[in-house]
C-alpha cells in the first residue's frame, strides 16, 4: 500500500475501463518507466532494458506528467494496458505501443520491486486504515482501526452499472457473523503523488470505507510462454514451455537425429522472482529434478547452482514467444 491516501476521485473519461470480453490476445498489462521526449513518450518495462516508443496514449498521461512537474528525460513509474502496433505481442518487433488504459502513474525505479504476490487485486485506504486483498479463493479484509482481520470466501463477481461488486459473508461462531460488500469502480483516485485508475468502496459489518484499488501478482508479468537456448548455441536445442495453469514442459534435442527427450511437470514463482521448474514426468534419459532459475534482465533465465549436464551457471534461456497471458482463470473477473 502506498504511504499516503487522498480519497480524491476523478472521472477516467477517455480512459474508462475496458469490457473484459472485448480484450484481444495482444493486450498487455505492463509495468514501465516512462519518459517524455520532444516526439512524445518512450518507456521500458521494469524487467527489460530496451526503450520502446508510444504511438498513442490517453490524455491522462499528459495531465499526470504536467501534475508531477516532470521534465524531459525524467522517468516515472507507471502501469497500463497497451497493445503492440505492427508487431508481435512481446513488443520485440513492434513499431510502437498504443496505451489503451492508464492504470497507475507515480513512483520511481524502486516501485518495480513491489509485486503484491498472491494478491490478485488490492483495495486499500487510510481514513480509516484498511485493506481488502482479493486472492484466488478468498478475500482477506483487515480493518486496522476496528481491529478486525476476516477471511471471506471469494464469491463470483457481479456487475453494477460499470462497477465490479463482490458480496460475501462468513460465520465465525453462532454469535458472530461478518458481512462484506466490496465495490471497485472505474474512477481514478490519488494516494499521495500516485494517480491510480480504480477506486474502491467497502462496507464491512455496516461500516463504510473508501480508497483505491490496484492489481497484484505483478511478478507474473515477466514470464513468457516459451524459452529457448540463445541462437548462437548449436550443440543442442532446449525448449522450456510454461502454461498459464502452472504446467511446464522441457524438451531437449542433442541434434543427432535421435528423438527429442521430453519431461513434464509444473512451475511456480518464488520470492525474489526466482522461477522453480519441477520435472516429474520424465522421458527416457531425463532425470526427475527441480530446476531453479533467476532472471538476469530482459526476460533471460539463468539456471542457478551446479548442474551435471550444464555446469555452474551454464544454462541460459531467452524468451522465444509472447508473454504468458495474464488474464486467465479468475483474473478474468477483475477490472
Amino acid at each position: 500500500m502506498f504511504p499516503l491516501l487522498l480519497p480524491l476521485l476523478f472521472s477516467l473519461g477517455g480512459c474508462a475501463a475496458l469490457d473484459i470480453g472485448s480484450r484481444g490476445d495482444t493486450d498487455l498489462y505492463q509495468r514501465v518507466l516512462v519518459v517524455a521526449t520532444d516526439e512524445g513518450y518512450r518507456f521500458r518495462e521494469c524487467h527489460r532494458s530496451q526503450w520502446q516508443t508510444l504511438s498513442q496514449w490517453p490524455g491522462q498521461l499528459d495531465s499526470q506528467f504536467k501534475r508531477l512537474g516532470l521534465k524531459e528525460g525524467e522517468s516515472v513509474y507507471a502501469e497500463w494496458i497497451s497493445r503492440a502496433e505492427d508487431g508481435d505481442a512481446s513488443g520485440d518487433d513492434a513499431e510502437g505501443f498504443s496505451v489503451r488504459q492508464l492504470r497507475l502513474i507515480g513512483g520511481d525505479l524502486s516501485s518495480c520491486q513491489h509485486h503484491l504476490r498472491e494478491v490478485q487485486l488490492r483495495a486499500s485506504g487510510l481514513d480509516p486504515l484498511w485493506t481488502a486483498d482479493i486472492q484466488e479463493n478468498h478475500i482477506h479484509v483487515h480493518d486496522y482501526d476496528g481491529l478486525k482481520l476476516v477471511r471471506f470466501p471469494r464469491t463470483a463477481v457481479s456487475r453494477d452499472d460499470g462497477d465490479w461488486v463482490w458480496e460475501s459473508e462468513v460465520s465465525l461462531d453462532q454469535e458472530r457473523k461478518h458481512r462484506l460488500l466490496l465495490r471497485i469502480r472505474p474512477l481514478a483516485c490519488r494516494e499521495g503523488d500516485v494517480w491510480i485508475g480504480l477506486s474502491a468502496e467497502m462496507e464491512l459489518d455496516g461500516r463504510f470505507f473508501r480508497g483505491c484499488a490496484r492489481m497484484g501478482d505483478l511478478d507474473r508479468l515477466i514470464l513468457h510462454q516459451q524459452y529457448q537456448l540463445p541462437l548462437e548455441t548449436t550443440t543442442r536445442a532446449i525448449t522450456l514451455n510454461l502454461s498459464v495453469d502452472g504446467g511446464a514442459e522441457w524438451l531437449e534435442d542433442y541434434l543427432t537425429g535421435q528423438p527429442v527427450m521430453v519431461s513434464r511437470g509444473g512451475w511456480r514463482l518464488l520470492p525474489g522472482g526466482r522461477l522453480l521448474v519441477s520435472l516429474d514426468e520424465r522421458d527416457a534419459g531425463l532425470r526427475q529434478e527441480v530446476l531453479s532459475f533467476h532472471h538476469a534482465g530482459n526476460g533471460v533465465l539463468v539456471l542457478q547452482g551446479y548442474h551435471p549436464s550444464y555446469g555452474q551457471g551454464g544454462l541460459t534461456l531467452v524468451p522465444a514467444s509472447d508473454p504468458i497471458p495474464w488474464r486467465t482463470g479468475r483474473f478474468r473477473e477483475l477490472p
